[in-house]
């Protein structure tokens, strides 16, 4: 045989396939960017077309050689070969024309169809030469058969030479066909399939030998009656064998049936991925080989689902889709490789062999597969199909381990998250409830790992960028707590089918795609921001290592030099990547800078190590001290010059914006309000930085861009912050929320424009109209603002520059949409930052600042008070206003004796009586002011506590009212159930954004939606109980409501752990209020000790019943031992107030109070950081067990018990270090 047909099959895909699939990826990609054809395509179109005449050639070879016999066979041979020949000028045709024809869109349309033919026609002959091959084995078998059928064993007798003849005919032709049949053996890659052709080869060859033998001894003896049997026996053996392996060659000759489809779906494909791929550009391939992964392996999960199902036609899907994505990942492991630096031997060689790897194992998975399809009840099977999962994993994962980074991850997870989103749409909207599930598993479980990876980038960046460590988690957060509601909303689509469900589900997630896309853009790692922490570095660097050199430090310079070198060649890695994007002047002077950066790094180093040897050298420390500012100075120059720092507070900016229209979508008025101010703020730092930038910049259309685009920035703010404030002002007015969307849309869009010249869009929206007198006024704002932030950013230690800032940003209209508990929250932090102001300025003998802080005391303090007692109005709760009065009426008294200790402090401030006077006083005003957050905001846990056991009293009185036939009264009963449960669902969904546990998370919202679902049921039913409470069913219905009310307000307490910890919160707040009052000798504190009673009697119950909960034996015990504690010291606590009444004004009985409460709040962190153990928490209750130390030791001292002290101070300092070991933990984290 000149030419298997395995040969063939080897020869198509090695000199053609791989050739035309490579062009294939590089020309669409090509024709994407409608990119000048670059100057490798004409060497790969020569490769191809090359091939494809070799392959030509070999065809006709073939068809003259292997099948004369066969005339038809070997005209359809020829003629698809002849097609390939055709092929082959149309793609060079295709080739000129791009080359000389203007129109290049065109042409490059014209050389994809060419490719896409090439294929086409390659694949046709393919399936001919297959099927020819194929065809002739069976013609050999139908003529063997047809040869044995004229046999008769009596014509040994009657004809012997024809007899002879005959079996000689039918002996050659069963040989031929083994022959045939060994050779296909050879080309068939499975070893089972291998074998059993084999056998029928062997069997075949074997039975023609008998024959043979058995018919020449019957024409010796033509008249034995055994031989005849025997020869018929073996006639019928030979027939039995034929018509085997024609059965077995038809079962298992379907590789090809099929191509043409599947390379036009495949084609599709790759167009559709490839057209991803020109986003991220060419210099690598990783994130799409992680996404890829993703997909196959998605394809293989299905595939066991829908066994597991019983959908056989589903599993054979999945194996095509898990087929195609092994395809491209292979091919994409390739493209990686050839992208590499050259360097990278290693790694090109280790992507090779993962390429072998996924093409020499997905065959066999793939025969399992179809084996475990064909017998879904064979557990052999689906063993063997388990197993080849698991190699094919390995492969897949060698491969995804080589190309794995934080940003391909990102990437990656985001892109397959935004993907399974469209497709948990697609089948709530179709009523398909297993795609649903599908997409719902994919989409958590893609969700998850999109938030592990940007977490661990939030923790990178914690030290060198806290603020953009607070967006990511923020956009963390974000995204953990929307998906609940997305899975709900695809749930109820198919529950309840409809427009408005429908609706409701493309509304979340489009919002949650969004989400998905922003928190992956402000998780990435950016050479810019990596640029920004390498210059920090190396000020610090150089702050050290001029440090160590004139302290004489040898060693020191010896340890911060390498660092010093090795940041220094970072920076100029960083800088060269970022250069690429700027135009050419740009590069020229970003690299001179890095080039004498690096020039500079050696000989500072050098005059360092030199002054440590001798630091009395004031010529060498002169000129370290020259390098060590030039180095600066360059480093400074090349941030400038690669816009590092625009591009971070456009990054900020772009978030902020994001979270506007987040805010805008799932109807959040406070995060509106909030978002809105940080782009405000963002955009009055942007500005100066663009406009510097633009002037830096010499290509005069890009300056011209920029500056346009930062003028038409300018133009928009105004308009956004307006139709924030519309937006706040009626939130149903979807018409003001579409024009915030189109404005926010339009920012966003401008500023990845003047970040980065590669994202300007031409055809984003500019200019526009005005006319809106709200905005005019916030316009005339801006310049001030403007100025303002410059200032600030230039003085960041400028208070008063600071400050003015801060000012004009709360005098936007925005700040008086702020909540009272916001702003009472805000007064209050202001307060306590004057405080220490005020005190430190009193300790440096500052009389100036001493006095400024004192009146921003004043003015804060008041403030503060005017807004706790407008809360506390508005409440009606009469405990929350006696408590405000009573702060209230102390801070009068309280905050001047503060001013003017401040003030004796300052004019003597060796004065240690005086000093520790004003820290006293200074310490009462601050309890006072704990007593206004505790009794007018409280914490969440408190807030929830309240609202739940309101709401149920609500519904005591309702079930009552109903039963009674009390119209009147269900109907205010009602009104404050309905109250109250918006409380309590707002404070729930807030509960829940601090809860990581997804499964309690979805657990808090499911029970939030199905209360504030419950409310119109409620209503309807308790209205019909009340005006009929004879009618038994009506009375049911409505007790039934107000029981599911109760029991999912006992649920929230329980996921939330709101009881237990809101009355330990609540009881640390009222030691605060006892303590206070006690030392003001008021009259409240009677009633703070029969609140205080109560409270830890309640928490002992709440707590008792957390740790009935709980698994871990560790954390009841803590649980247990906290409460006993806590019923040691409460008598004791209060006979220590007790002597401060008794004793007035005794300075060591006021001490002693102090010190048992410091104790008491002890335990009382101890319960909130077990039942809920966060890190705040954890360091909390650290730390108030120091204190609680530190108080015994200061009682143990002033008794003078040396022993107890000398007990307790090895515990102080475990304690100690164990705190310091949790700050430095937050701290790295």
């Amino acid at each position: 045989m000149a030419t298997s047909v395995s040969q063939i099959v080897e020869q198509i895909i090695e000199s053609l396939s791989e050739s035309i699939s490579q062009l294939m990826m590089l020309v669409i990609v090509l024709q994407e960017r409608n990119a000048d054809p670059p100057p490798q395509l004409p060497g790969g179109v020569s490769v191809v077309t090359n091939s494809a005449e070799t392959l030509q050639t070999v065809a006709n070879q073939l068809a003259e050689a292997e099948y004369g016999e066969y005339p038809d066979i070997k005209a359809q041979i020829l003629e698809a070969a002849a097609a390939v020949g055709e092929s082959v000028a149309l793609l060079r045709a295709a080739m000129h024309h791009l080359n000389t024809s203007p129109d290049r869109a065109g042409a490059w349309d014209n050389l994809v169809k060419a490719c896409k033919t090439m294929s086409a026609k390659t694949i046709q002959l393919l399936q001919i030469v297959y099927g020819a091959e194929r065809e002739r084995v069976f013609r050999a078998a139908q003529r063997a058969l047809e040869a044995l059928r004229g046999i008769n064993p009596d014509a040994a007798a009657s004809d012997p030479k024809n007899f002879a003849a005959q079996v000689s005919e039918a002996a050659t032709k069963a040989a031929q066909l083994a022959a045939y049949v060994k050779g296909k053996a050879e080309e068939t890659q499975s070893p089972e399939q291998r074998a059993a052709l084999e056998e029928k080869a062997a069997q075949l060859q074997e039975h023609s030998r008998v024959l043979v033998e058995d018919a020449n001894a019957l024409l010796r003896t033509p008249h034995d009656q055994a031989l005849k049997e025997k020869v018929a026996g073996d006639l019928d053996d030979l027939r039995t064998t034929i018509d085997q392996t024609t059965r077995l060659l038809h079962d298992m000759d379907h590789e090809f049936d099929d191509a043409h489809d599947r390379f036009l779906d495949n084609s599709a494909d790759i167009e559709r991925s490839l057209a991803e791929l020109e986003a991220g550009g060419l210099d690598s391939y990783g994130e799409d080989i992680l996404l890829t992964a993703k997909r196959e392996r998605q394809g293989m999960d299905d595939l066991l689902d829908d066994l597991d199902r019983g959908d056989e036609e589903g599993a054979q899907r999945a194996l095509a889709y898990a087929a195609g994505q092994n395809q491209k990942l292979a091919k994409l492991a390739e493209m990686e490789a050839r992208v590499l630096p050259a360097g990278e031997v290693a790694k090109r060689q280790e992507l090779a062999a993962c390429q072998r790897a996924l093409e020499e194992t997905f065959p066999a998975y793939e025969q399992a597969a179809r084996r475990a399809i064909a017998a879904p009840d064979d557990d052999a099977a689906q063993d063997g199909l388990d197993a080849a999962q698991d190699r094919l994993d390995a492969a897949i994962q060698r491969l995804c381990d080589l190309v794995s980074t934080p940003n391909n991850e990102i990437g990656a997870a985001a892109r397959k998250e935004v993907e399974d989103l469209a497709k948990m749409r697609e089948a709530g909207a179709m009523g398909d409830a297993n795609g649903v599930s599908r997409a719902a598993k994919a989409v958590v479980q893609e969700n998850k790992l999109l938030c592990d990876v940007c977490t661990g980038q939030a923790d990178r960046c914690a030290d060198a960028d806290p603020e953009r460590q607070r967006m990511i988690l923020d956009n963390v957060d974000e995204l953990q707590r929307l998906l609940p509601h997305q899975i709900l909303a695809a749930k109820r689509a198919l529950e309840e089918p409809g427009p408005a469900s429908l609706a409701a589900l493309d509304a979340s997630t489009d919002t949650m795609t969004e989400q998905v896309r922003a928190t992956a853009e402000v998780s990435k790692t950016y050479p810019e921001l990596d640029l920004l922490e390498a210059a920090a570095r190396e000020k610090r660097f150089l702050d050290n290592l001029q440090d160590a050199a004139q302290a004489g430090n040898g060693a020191r310079v010896a340890g911060v030099a390498p660092e010093l070198a090795d940041n220094t060649a970072l920076i100029g890695s960083l800088a060269r990547e970022i250069a690429r994007k700027k135009d050419r002047a740009r590069q020229a002077q970003i690299l001179e800078s890095v080039v004498a950066l690096e020039k500079l790094q050696g000989p500072t180093a050098a005059d360092a190590a030199a002054l440590a040897r001798n630091p009395g050298d004031a010529a060498l420390r002169q000129r370290l001290a020259g390098e060590t500012v030039q180095m600066k100075e360059l480093v400074d120059r090349i941030v400038a010059d690669c816009d590092a720092e625009l591009f971070r507070q456009a990054l900020l900016e772009r978030g902020d914006l994001h979270n506007m229209k987040n805010s805008v979508d799932v109807g959040d008025p406070a995060g509106l309000a909030d978002a809105t101010k940080a782009t405000v703020r963002d955009q009055a730092l942007l500005v100066p930085l663009a406009r510097a930038a633009a002037k830096r910049t010499e290509d005069p259309v890009r300056r011209k861009q920029m500056l346009t685009d930062i003028d038409e920035l300018e133009r928009l703010l105004p308009l956004t912050v307006a139709g924030t404030n519309r937006v706040l002002a009626d939130p149903n007015d979807e018409e003001a929320k579409n024009r915030l969307r189109d404005s926010i849309a339009a920012t966003r869009a401008l500023l990845s424009g003047i970040a980065d010249p590669a994202e300007y869009d031409p055809s984003a929206p500019r200019g526009g109209g005005g006319g809106d007198p709200e905005a005019a006024r916030l316009k005339g704002m801006m310049p001030a603002l403007m100025e303002a932030a410059e200032r600030a950013a230039r003085n960041p230690h400028d208070r008063m520059a600071q400050q003015r800032l801060q000012d004009l940003l709360d005098s936007l209209p925005l700040d008086a949409l702020d909540t009272d508990a916001e702003r009472l929250a805000r007064l209050l932090r202001e307060a306590d930052d004057a405080l220490t102001r005020m005190t430190e300025a009193a300790d440096r003998g500052d009389r100036a600042g001493t006095d400024a802080a004192a009146a921003d005391v004043r003015a804060l303090v008041d403030k503060a008070k005017a807004q706790a007692r407008k809360i506390a109005a508005a409440s009606g709760d009469a405990t929350m206003q006696e408590t405000v009065a009573g702060a209230c009426r102390a801070l009068d008294r309280l905050v001047p004796a503060a001013v003017e200790a401040a003030r004796a402090t300052a004019a003597n401030p060796r004065d240690e009586i005086a000093r520790q006077r004003m820290y006293g006083t200074v310490g009462d005003v601050r309890d006072q002011l704990a007593v206004l957050a505790d009794a007018a905001l409280g914490t969440n846990e408190t807030r929830l506590r309240a609202a739940a056991a309101a709401e149920k009293a609500a519904l005591a009185r309702l079930r009552r009212a109903v039963q009674q036939g009390d119209v009147p009264g269900a109907r205010a009963a009602l009104a404050d159930v309905k109250k109250y449960n918006g409380q309590l669902c707002d404070e729930s969904r807030t509960a829940a954004g601090g809860i990581r546990d997804p499964a309690v998370n979805r657990r808090i919202l499911d029970a939030v939606t199905e209360l504030e679902r419950l409310m119109p049921v409620l209503d309807a039913d308790c209205n019909a109980g009340a005006a009929a409470p004879g009618d038994a069913a009506k009375q049911r219905a409505a007790m039934a409501d107000i029981d599911r009310c109760e029991a999912l307000i006992d649920q929230l307490l329980a996921d939330t752990r709101s009881d237990a910890v809101g009355l330990a919160q609540l009881e640390n707040g009222l030691l605060t209020q006892m303590q206070a009052h006690l030392k003001g000798r008021d009259p409240l504190a009677a009633r703070d000790v029969k609140q205080l009673v109560a409270t830890q009697q309640q928490l002992k119950e709440a707590a008792t019943r957390e740790v009935a909960r709980m698994a871990n034996p560790r954390a009841k015990q803590n649980v247990q031992q906290a409460l006993a504690e806590l019923d040691r010291l409460l008598p004791l606590h209060i006979n220590a107030g007790k002597a401060v009444l008794q004793r007035p004004g005794d300075a060591a009985a006021e001490r002693a109070l102090e010190n048992s409460t410091d104790a008491m709040r002890a335990p009382l962190a101890q319960i909130i950081a077990t039942i809920k153990p966060n890190a705040a928490n954890v360091a909390a209750a650290t730390a108030a067990r120091e204190a609680a130390l530190l108080a015994a030791l200061r009682a143990a001292c002033g008794r003078g018990d040396k022993p107890e002290a000398e007990r307790l101070l090895p515990e102080i300092a475990a304690m100690n270090e164990r705190l310091v070991k949790l700050a430095a933990n937050e701290a790295a984290n």
